[in-house]
């Protein structure tokens, strides 16, 4: 008899139809109520309730095949199977070639829960001889478009089936194995026919490992040679990074005797196999991830992964399996230096520099805190600054994409400090605004502005810690000892340091109190001061932070600039204060959150000096050594005082202190006078002088504070010039003629060679602009100097 006429749509009723047309759904939720609908309307027609799924056309075909004999099968190989089961696998199998929507997914959906036995009617053996006889053969007609969905639906649909094996569907494990082998070699014949194609074949297969359970895929891959052909192939050649990914994913399952054969992975006896395998659920068990992420292996494995790039722009699974593992094995830098550094970003292939700023994001989200430097490799960060700075690079925006997704790595309030702190040192590796300033960012400003206030006190211990380690050797110069020498003190390592003190001093606004105290006190102890050779241990000056702090050779450069950034951080303070203490007095009068940086560290000073252990740099003499006591001295005097001059006197008596420490043949010579003019100054009774001609206390003042403004430090003249603001009420006659003087600059012709009556003209001038400054200056003073003498009078009696 002719076979009976396959079933067609119109023998299928109308809502199981619309199944079909959901199953095709770009929405996920859609392709799963559908399948969920056609498996219940095929399993009550395979259960005889209702007609099937058809009309009455389908009942009266059915009729009419069973009254001449013509039910006894159909061209799909679906004997037993009604019309509605039979249409349904037709259209399923068919439909995987398509590439409507969500066609492929929904349909193989479908078919693996239709081969897993959910109709009673159908087994995985059935769906793939259904697929053989339904998706169509390639032929030297078949256009490049439809091979391609041809080879899609032959992967979908072993696919498929691979997943209908799990639990236990396809019958008795003999059933299951041959049912795994005829899958793996399916997919073993896609991924040698088309390369884009051997991902998703490698996928298809590590699936049937997952449904078939450890022993009997081991079983399978005994008996077929695909596999096996597979997992010993070459991963230095094409499709190498799917050889890799199959060998690790299925490393558990495999024999000792393939692993053997396997190249890509280092050989292990360790084997987990049955119940404890399942237990587990780990992938990747019985790999040696430590051994994996060798050096030498890494690049055994290297190439595989470069030509990896074909996925672009998506990353390869190998990658993602490695990238996964490497944080545990403690092969993250390994694995960047080996595959990234060397690899990805020294080659030409804008596919591989793109896939190199995905693996970075990767692996910088599981980075530790020790590993975080190490990603920020030399080759790396050039290319990332090099499209940066372009726009009309190929890499532009994967680039501008990379650096956004490390600012929100780092701005993340689930990273820790440690790793914010790590990736914000890295990118400021070759100088504090280098990166911005070539990115024409703030990538870096406002990294650093977005810590709060415990992340900077920690960021400046990180700061603390490269300022005193010793600089590396670069091991590419040469040369004799003091060459050697030299290129230590002027390398990369000896610049990063200077560059941390630039970065303090920038952090000091955002920092607490303590912390701004804890900061000057480290560049003063650093720039000025040493622990004594053969000192004892015992109680020390030294403040905790300090104590383990010891500053490491080559420190001359360092020394200065320590030098340099205290004595700015303190003018910078100076004037805080100044700003604090006006807006204060204008407001609400609280107290001002501004610490007095100038009065901590010469408190700090004089307690190095007395310490036995601590010794100056430069060490003062005993000779001018006196002359500084004599300068605390007053110091004290000052404090003790109620009179309101001496408050105004002592910034300036603890410039000089701090001044003095760093040079003290400059600055020991000009203080010798001003304790003396300090204790007179605020002296409790001021008594009139016997000798006319010893100038009063506030002169000298005046003229030492004359004396300094020659000086080259802005900290001291700035505080000179509001001391003299603060007495400039007490100067006497005297004094004010002083600085008129000075006012009026040296003698007009001196030493000009020209003729000696103009000299004395010219003299005679300037005497009789100094005289009516003079008259003038006693004439609008003479009510105040009555004034005077009627105080003083007062004050005797």
């Amino acid at each position: 008899h002719a076979p009976a006429p396959a079933p067609t749509a119109r023998h299928v009723r109308a809502d199981v139809l619309k199944r079909f047309w959901d199953l095709a759904s770009e929405r996920e939720e859609a392709r799963i109520d559908a399948c969920e609908g056609l498996v219940r309307d095929l399993s009550r027609a395979s259960d005889g309730d209702g007609d099937g799924g058809g009309g009455a056309d389908a009942k009266d075909a059915r009729d009419s095949a069973r009254a001449s004999g013509r039910d006894d099968g159909n061209d799909d190989g679906n004997d037993g199977c009604d019309d509605a089961v039979t249409y349904a696998l037709r259209r399923l199998t068919r439909g995987l070639s398509s590439g409507r929507g969500g066609a492929r997914q929904g349909f193989a959906l479908a078919l693996s829960e239709l081969a897993r036995g959910a109709t009673a009617k159908l087994t995985p053996g059935q769906a793939l001889e259904a697929l053989d006889a339904n998706v169509a053969p390639i032929t030297k007609s078949t256009k490049g478009s439809e091979i391609r969905d041809i080879f899609l639906g032959r992967l979908f649909g072993a696919g498929a089936v691979a997943r209908a094996l799990q639990g236990g569907g396809g019958g008795s494990d003999e059933e299951r194995a041959r049912c795994g082998g005829d899958v793996a070699r399916r997919a073993r014949a896609v991924a040698m026919e088309k390369m884009h194609l051997a991902e998703p074949a490698a996928a298809c297969v590590i699936e049937l490992k997952s449904s078939l359970g450890v022993e009997l895929f081991g079983t399978v891959v005994e008996r077929e040679p695909s596999i096996r052909e597979w997992l010993s192939a070459d991963c230095s050649e094409k499709g190498g990074a799917e050889t890799v990914w199959l060998a690790c994913e299925l490393y558990d399952a495999l024999p000792n005797s393939v692993r053997e054969k396997i190249t890509c992975v280092p050989m292990t006896t360790k084997k987990t196999s049955g119940k404890k395998a399942a237990k587990a659920g780990a992938r990747g068990d019985g790999v040696d991830w430590s051994e994996m992420f060798t050096r030498t292996h890494l690049k055994k494995i290297s190439n595989a992964l470069l030509e990896a790039s074909y996925t672009h722009p998506r990353m390869h699974s190998a990658w993602e399996m490695l990238i996964r593992e490497a944080s545990g094995a403690g092969g993250t830098i390994t694995l960047w230096e080996v595959t990234c550094e060397e690899g990805l970003f020294v080659s030409g292939s804008h596919q591989r520099r793109f896939l190199g700023f995905r693996v970075f994001d990767a692996l910088l989200n599981c980075a530790e805190v020790n590993e975080i430097p190490g990603l920020f490799s030399d080759n790396f960060v050039k290319c990332l600054l090099n499209n940066l700075s372009q726009p009309d690079n190929y890499l532009h925006e994967c680039a501008l994409d990379c650096l956004a997704r490390i600012i929100k790595f780092a701005s993340n309030k689930k990273t820790s400090a440690d790793k914010k702190i790590a990736v914000i040192a890295a990118l400021q590796r070759q100088g504090p605004t280098r990166f911005d300033q070539i990115t024409k960012t703030n990538a870096v400003q406002d990294l650093v502005k977005s810590l709060d206030e415990s992340e900077v006190a920690h960021y400046l211990d990180s700061l603390f810690e490269i300022v005193t380690a010793a600089p590396q050797r670069d091991t590419d110069v040469v040369g004799t000892a003091e060459e050697l020498e030299s290129a230590l003190a002027n390398g990369a390592g000896q610049r990063r340091r200077l560059w941390a003190l630039e970065q303090m001093a920038g952090l000091t606004s955002m920092l607490s109190k303590d912390k701004q105290v804890q900061l000057v006190q480290f560049m003063m102890y650093h720039a000025f001061y040493r622990v004594k050779n053969g000192s004892k241990k015992g109680k020390s000056a030294l403040p905790g932070h300090l104590r383990s702090s010891t500053l490491e050779e080559p420190a001359g450069a360092v020394r200065a600039a320590c030098a340099t950034r205290a004595l700015a951080m303190l003018n910078a303070n100076i004037r805080a204060l100044r700003a604090s203490s006006n807006k204060d007095a204008s407001t609400d009068g609280k107290k001002s959150d501004v610490p007095d940086l100038l009065d901590e560290t010469t408190s700090f000073c004089r307690a190095l000096e007395s310490d036995a252990n601590i010794e100056m740099c430069d060490a003062i003499p005993s000779e001018y050594a006196e002359v500084r006591s004599d300068l605390f001295n007053a110091l004290d005097a000052c404090e003790k005082s109620k009179s309101e001059v001496s408050h105004k006197v002592m910034p300036l008596i603890r410039v000089l202190a701090v001044l003095q420490v760093t040079d003290w043949r400059e600055y020991t010579p000009v203080l010798q006078d001003l304790p003396r003019c300090i204790n007179e100054l605020i002296a409790k009774k001021l008594k009139k002088k016997k000798d006319d001609d010893a100038p009063e206390a506030i002169d000298v003042l005046t003229d030492i504070l004359l004396s300094l403004l020659a000086q080259p430090s802005a900290l001291l003249r700035d505080v000179v010039e509001h001391t003299f603001k603060a007495v400039s009420g007490q100067v006497s006659k005297e004094g004010i003629q002083d600085m008129l003087r000075i006012v009026a600059g040296p003698e007009v012709g001196e030493g000009a060679g020209g003729d000696d009556d103009d000299d004395d003209n010219d003299d005679d001038d300037d005497d009789d602009v100094l005289m009516e400054a003079d008259d003038s200056d006693m004439d609008d003073d003479e009510d105040e100097d009555e004034d005077d003498e009627d105080d003083e009078d007062d004050e005797d009696d």
